[in-house]
Formats: C-alpha cells, structure tokens, sequence
C-alpha cells in the first residue's frame, strides 16, 4: 500500500482539517511571473474547462464570447499586470458533463501546458448524480496538479427553475461537494452558487442576471468574474522589510525581491539548494556577484541590513556585499584582517569612517545571521542574534550607487548568502533577535536521541506538485494513523488523519527541510524531505 503526496504548497499555520486555499498566498508564483517584464517574462495560460458557460453561450444557441467570464477574467488580468502576457484559452463544450470532460482532460487541457486550470461543470453534472459528478472531478483535480498547475474549482450559477435558496435544491447538492472537494484537495474555490445566493436573499431579482433558465447574460457573467478576479489580486508578502530577498523566486538570469518583486541580475553567481536553508544564493568565483537592478535609495542614511552568511573556508578580504560610491569611497561587507586582529566580518566605510564587526572566527561551512544598524551615523554588528559592536559608520558623506552582493571586481565572496533583508530604518536588538529567531533553522531541534537514528531522507529534493511516493504497509491498519509535518525548530506545520488507504495530499509553501512523521503513537515512521 502506498500513500502519495502531492507537494505543492505551505501555509504558516494550519487547521487540523483540510481547508480550502488561501487566497492571498495560493496563486503567488502565478502573479509573481506575471508581474515579470520582457525579457524575463514568459506566457501565463488559464485554461477554463467546463460546459455551455464558461464557452459563452446565451440564448437560443447564440455564443456571446466576448461577453463571458473567461474573456472578462482576461481583460481584468491585463489591466492588473499590464507587463503579462496571457492566454486564456477556452476548453469546455456546451452540455457536457464531467464524466466526459474527464476523459480529454488529458489531451484538450493538460497538452495545452496550464498555469491555473478552472473547472465548471456542475450545471450539467445533475444529469449524471453526485456520486459520478464527484469522481469524475477527483480525477480531473489530481491529473492537474499531478502536472503541476493550479486548480479553481467553481460552483454553479443559478438555474432560475430551481429555489436557490434551498437547501434541498439539485445545484446545492453539487454547490457542497464541489467545496468540499476544494477543502480536500486544498485548491481554490470560486463560490459562484453562494455568490447569487447571497443577492438572492437580498431581495436580488436573479431574472435580470440571466439570458435563459441556465444561462448568465453579460451580468451575470460579470457576477462570476468579479469573484475570479479576487484570485488575482497580488498581495505581498511583508516582514516590515523594504527589500527581502529569499531566493525562492527565480529565472534564469534573475532572481525576485519578495516584497516589491525588484529584480536583481545574476552574473556568475546562482541559486543553489542548501540542506539546511533549501535555496539560497551561492557566489562562487571571482567577480561573482548578484546586482540589484535597481538599489536602493536610504543606505546614506538610517538603515538596517540583515542576512544570513556560509562561508567555505577563512581567506583575507573577501566582499560579499559591494556598495559602489561615484569617488571610490565604497561601502563594503567582507571579511579582512585588520591591523591588530582578525575580523571574521565587518562592514567597512573605505576611506571615510570605522570598521564595525566581530573579531569572533567564524566556523566554515556554518550558517550565521549577520545584522547591520546605522543610527545617526552609529553602526551596530549583530550576530546571530546578539549585539557584538558599535563604532563610527558615517554614511552621509557617500552618494551611493551600485548595490552587488558580491563583487564586481576580484575580490570575489565566496560564500553563500539567504534572506537578505534591508529596511529603511534601524532596528532595535530585540527586533533583530526576533527576525533571529524567527529564521533559524535548528535540524535536531525535533529529532531527540530516541528517534534520530530512525529517520530516513527522501533521495532528491520535492519540487512544488511533484508527487511523493512513500510506502506505509508497514504500519498495518490504517486505523487511528495521522500525517504530521514540522519544520526544523519543532513547530507543527499541519496534521491530518489519513483516511484513505489509498492517498494522502500534502501542501507545502515552505522551502526548506521538513519532517514527515507518520503513524500512530504505537508505530511512527520519520521521512526528512527538503522542499524546493
């Protein structure tokens, strides 16, 4: 017997039941690359698969194109990204039903390569019964995110011979169903049933809204896309930072700030996957560096600068952070030997004022976070946590410009770097434990000695919807036996009981090492996956 999850997508805190996603955080990587300018953009397809509804059709056979939500959701996108290219491409088939959209849903749907797929059905799956309809539409949901993509499961719209308003109506039954197939596969739901329900019990003529007993006109359409428009508002991510580069989110060339989504190039550094922190930036080789195309405009002034540093072994002078001044005068993070001792790490204002850092050596190989403050011409050094010193750090005398994690000349870093974080104010000590704290990744903090040696790791790194194949016979009945998901320091991510003897759907957001523990108390086994 084997269980399968599906790794797709990480909330920060879960209820204990399966829950439908959120949608602030579910279509992030699909806004994200849509928010990417040419050269560095690629194009977006939303495919919408479905019955007479999402093609379009009216009345009396006429299909109104133009005037129905798929169109609609395309106009809207273009208006809220106006660098995306996007196609919207229609798959659905006046009176089919589910059963039958299921059986091409691998050629017509998943051939055509979908970022988000929309599935709309439930008009006419009344012909076929619940129990075929739900079949069918598992099967459709697992195809699409065994691909990889993004599943919004929608509700019916109304059917003005039926009472909306109740409960006992055929469309509520499927209107339920559909929510809780959202609830258990964690994808997205867009309730249009509740939507018109809801104007229903305002008092809402629905007649107006409808070019047939089945059909939505031009406004009702609009009901609909008005709620798949929700989907599509970009909410960044925020920590308070101005600027937070976590690595999570690349191309090729470029990699994305988290808060803003500004870019920065890369130029002989790269992304790499580290055990510990999953993807960070690695700057290899001499003149590596990673360039912010854009910099930042308060570093001549009060600021914060947080990240956390690797380095793979103790060589003189090394500039992990270059910050370019129009007279040479730079702002540099390195490492250097000073005149009566070793600074493992300092920022040094060259040729203006002070060197601020630690003379502790650091361990090669180990992760450390590193803090910045500049407070009225006054730099404090932290590390990991803990202030370590203040000295002079006059920033006002410097117009600066260029702003490279590394370097762009040959005094190369080598290292590697994560969660790079800059606010535009300081930020006091129990501010930066806290981010501190918040950020560290501890690996024995959850395996205590009983358990440690018992604890296997999945071969390769688990790619966002890639499914994960891991055998529980072993753990005999299924009967009272939970999957729990924990990240390094012990904090519990999500917890299910496995109902099914078949499958388990897992969704992580969440890069980095995980434990899986599943069993019951009698019986657990402990499976580290890193998630990419």
């Amino acid at each position: 017997m084997k269980i399968r999850f599906l790794i797709l997508s990480l909330f920060c805190c879960f209820s204990l039941s399966a829950q439908i996603a959120d949608k602030k955080t579910y279509l992030k990587p699909v806004l994200l690359e849509m928010q990417k300018k040419w050269p560095n953009n690629r194009t977006i397809n939303l495919i919408f698969h479905g019955h007479s509804v999402p093609s379009g059709y009216f009345t009396a056979g006429q299909v109104h194109t133009f005037e129905a939500y798929p169109y609609m959701t395309h106009v809207e996108i273009n208006r809220m990204y106006p660098y995306a290219v996007v196609n919207v491409i229609t798959t659905s088939i006046g009176g089919e039903q589910a059963e039958t959209g299921e059986k091409r849903f691998q050629t017509d749907v998943l051939n055509k390569k979908p970022d988000v797929v929309f599935i709309d059905y439930a008009l006419n799956d009344r012909g076929i019964g619940v129990e075929r309809a739900r079949e069918a539409w598992k099967k459709m949901i697992e195809a699409a995110l065994s691909y990889g993509c993004k599943v919004i499961l929608m509700t019916p719209t109304p059917d003005t011979r039926e009472d909306i308003l109740s409960d006992e109506a055929p469309l509520a039954a499927h209107a339920k169903q559909i929510r809780d197939l959202a609830a258990e596969y964690q994808v997205g739901l867009v309730d249009c049933y509740q939507a018109f329900k809801d104007m229903k019990t305002k008092g809402t003529d629905l007649s107006l809204y409808m070019a047939q007993n089945n059909h939505p006109n031009e406004e009702g359409h609009r009901v609909v896309a008005e709620k798949i428009k929700e989907w599509f508002t970009y909410v960044p991510s925020t920590d308070g930072s101005d600027i937070h580069f976590d690595f999570e989110n690349n191309s090729e060339t470029h990699t994305y700030d988290k808060i803003t989504n500004r870019e920065a190039k890369f130029n002989g550094s790269k992304i790499v996957n580290d055990d510990i922190r999953g993807k960070v930036l690695d700057l290899p080789t001499t003149q590596s560096n990673m360039k912010l195309e854009t910099s930042p405009d308060f570093l001549s002034g009060n600021f914060t600068l947080l990240f956390w540093y690797n380095q793979p072994s103790n060589v003189f002078w090394r500039n992990m952070l270059y910050v370019a001044e129009a007279s040479g005068k730079n702002f540099l993070g390195l490492t250097k030997e000073n005149w009566h001792e070793v600074k493992q790490f300092c920022f040094y204002n060259n040729a203006v004022s002070g060197v601020v850092g630690s003379n502790l050596e650091l361990v090669n190989n180990k992760w450390y976070h590193i803090a910045l403050t500049v407070n009225n011409k006054v730099g404090t050094f932290y590390l990991d946590g803990v202030q370590k010193s203040s000295a002079k750090l006059d920033m006002s005398q410097l117009n600066l410009g260029d702003f490279y994690l590394g370097t762009p000349n040959n005094t190369t870093a080598l290292c590697k770097l994560d969660d790079v974080m800059l606010f535009s104010q300081p930020l006091g000590a129990a501010e930066i434990q806290n981010i501190y704290n918040q950020q560290k990744n501890k690996e024995t903090s959850i395996l205590n000695p009983d358990i440690k040696n018992q604890v296997s790791v999945y071969p390769n790194p688990v790619k966002k919807y890639e499914p994960l194949f891991i055998d529980i016979s072993d753990l005999g009945s299924m009967k009272g036996i939970t999957l729990k998901a924990f990240d390094l320091e012990g904090n519990l991510l999500h917890e299910q009981q496995l109902l099914s003897p078949e499958y388990c759907l897992y969704i992580p957001e969440k890069s980095g090492f995980q434990l899986l523990v599943i069993g019951s108390n009698k019986n657990e086994k402990y499976i580290k996956i890193i998630v990419q």
